[in-house]
């Protein structure tokens, strides 16, 4: 059986910016065919961060309180949800994407849920499409004045709602993914 070839697009909403100190409370996942026009499989859920160590300044962007996260499962548990994404037969999941998701997400991913997204893990990809290092092309000729999903959603017309949110946030990303590669939305 061929696999089909995948990207899966992730964001991310923590407690901080430091994944040894701070924690998921949100995440979004699609994965979707190469060029993010159709999504096969999706986890979107709170999860279950210590507030306790929480940046009082990332908590105000995103919004998310102790009462939201009530119920909502650890990080090890969504690390299995996305572990079984990733290890599903249908699927060759060939990169991670998003924006900044390799230098912020993927290491608050590993840290999340070690066993189950751990670099050692052979269904983890170690590619990364970042729509910041996509765009850079745009920043250089002055196109932009900055690579922040905001900044790009404008240029590009893709609505700005519900940004810190991690559904709308992935949402986003593809779109602007979409327009970098020429693809349109």
């Amino acid at each position: 059986m061929t696999k089909i070839k995948t990207i899966l697009f992730v964001d991310l909403e923590t407690t901080g910016l430091n994944p040894g100190a701070h924690d998921v409370v949100e995440i979004t996942a699609y994965l979707t065919d190469l060029h993010g026009w159709h999504v096969y499989r999706k986890v979107s859920t709170l999860v279950c961060g210590d507030l306790t160590r929480a940046d009082p300044a990332a908590m105000a962007v995103n919004g998310i309180t102790a009462e939201d996260l009530v119920g909502a499962p650890r990080g090890e548990e969504v690390g299995r949800q996305l572990a079984d994404i990733l290890q599903d037969d249908r699927y060759e999941v060939v990169a991670w994407a998003g924006q900044n998701v390799g230098a912020f997400d993927l290491p608050f991913l590993r840290a999340m849920a070690p066993s189950a997204l751990g670099t050692h893990n052979r269904y983890v990809p170690y590619h990364a499409i970042d729509n910041a290092s996509l765009a850079w092309p745009l920043f250089l000729k002055g196109e932009v004045p900055n690579l922040k999903l905001e900044t790009l959603c404008t240029y590009f017309g893709v609505p700005n709602a519900g940004a810190h949110r991690t559904e709308a946030d992935v949402k986003r990303a593809v779109a602007v993914y979409r327009h970098l590669m020429g693809w349109g939305v």
